[in-house]
């Protein structure tokens, strides 16, 4: 906690300098889970036992710097803190009389936080999954763009892994390239080294009865692919209608948290697939998303995992909306596995207050939740 406070504080001081003309901004959220299932009973506790959250940014008038802090509450004496700055490179060389024409520059200090690719996957589903990250606790990212055509993020741990859980402190770094070639279309390619992803489609068993989904994995060498296409955009319709689609092939893998889960063994390798479709328009969007997970043993026979995600979302009228969705985690044992939950979701007119309930049924702990939460933002 000490070492994050002392870098919150860095990043203030080195802004202080430029802190004349500057908004702030913020949001708290807050929210309660009440799970009712056959093993515990009845219980209530904090949202995800960790979302009572509260978020500050002070940004420039000119847009040349940003802070952003996150706080993240489990009780009085667990407080994490997420700090990153920003500097935009390109606004203070045009600040300054410099004309960088359609070139732009930023570069952004993450404290306590893995850095992310860039990615083309239009992620409808909404669970992160196909974010493709360095395995870095202290992080500075570049970035570099030219008009809307082609970016480049380059992001890595500076310290080495000094602060960080990787095995002999190596450095950890992702490179990413986006690229928008014609209307509608993205692509995007990315290499890691000592790399970070999570997925609920994996498994680690022959056994279907014996079935486990990993749920994050840290890997050595990394790759990954993404391609999003949009018919409505690139033909100027009034609706969506759009494939999306990511992979990574992940080498050299251990466990990210060891004893969590029946981890692979070091050195395995796997290949993680995702295909969205999706479509809608104001009113009514839609989209459905196939998961696919191949664990790669050493001196075995492959295992293939199998998921699907199926969503509808509805906004009858402006600030309203109601979402369901349908989650198959494995097909192998779907019986025991799938996922029903629905969603709706208030936005007080003219105001910034935002009240949503969720309730869920997961049928591999026979338990339903209830989640209630609101956040308000200033």
């Amino acid at each position: 906690m000490r070492k994050r406070l002392l870098i919150l504080i860095a990043l203030i001081a080195i802004a202080a300098p430029l802190m004349a003309g500057v908004n702030f901004t913020g949001r708290f959220r807050a929210g309660w889970t009440m799970d009712i299932n056959s093993k515990d009973g009845f219980t209530i506790q904090p949202y995800k036992s960790s979302d009572t959250k509260i978020t500050l940014r002070a940004l420039d008038d000119n847009n040349i710097w940003s802070i952003t802090v996150d706080g993240t509450f489990k009780n009085v004496n667990d407080i994490s803190v997420k700090a990153n700055m920003s500097l935009s490179i390109t606004d203070l060389l045009n600040y300054l009389g410099h004309d960088t024409k359609e070139a732009t520059f930023k570069m952004t200090v993450i404290s306590d936080d893995k850095g992310t690719a860039l990615s083309a996957y239009n992620d409808k589903a909404g669970d992160g999954y196909y974010k493709f990250r360095n395995n870095g606790i202290y992080n500075l990212q570049l970035q570099f763009g030219y008009l809307n055509y082609i970016s480049l993020s380059i992001v890595g741990d500076p310290t080495f892994g000094t602060f960080s859980n990787i095995k002999d402190k190596d450095p950890s770094v992702a490179i990413s390239l986006l690229s928008s070639p014609i209307k509608g279309m993205e692509i995007s390619g990315a290499f890691a080294y000592n790399g970070y992803q999570k997925d609920y489609v994996l498994i680690v068993s022959n056994n279907p009865n014996d079935d486990e989904l990993v749920k994050e994995i840290q890997f050595k060498y990394g790759v990954n692919g993404a391609f999003d296409y949009n018919i409505g955009t690139a033909l100027n319709l009034k609706y969506d209608l759009g494939l999306s689609f990511w992979d990574t092939f992940a080498m050299d893998m251990t466990p990210y948290k060891k004893n969590s889960y029946k981890v692979p063994s070091s050195g395995d390798n796997a290949n993680f697939l995702h295909v969205g479709f999706y479509g809608g328009n104001d009113i009514v969007n839609g989209y459905l998303e196939y998961r696919l997970g191949i664990m790669l043993p050493n001196n075995e026979n492959a295992m293939y995992a199998h998921g699907l995600k199926i969503g509808l979302e509805v906004e009858p009228v402006t600030g309203l909306t109601f979402n369901a969705h349908y989650t198959i985690n494995n097909f192998r044992t779907i019986a025991k596995d799938y996922e029903i939950g629905f969603n709706t979701q208030y936005s007080f007119s003219g105001t910034s207050i935002l009240l949503n309930l969720d309730i869920k049924w997961l049928s591999i702990k026979n338990e339903l939740t209830i989640t209630p939460r609101f956040s308000i933002s200033f």
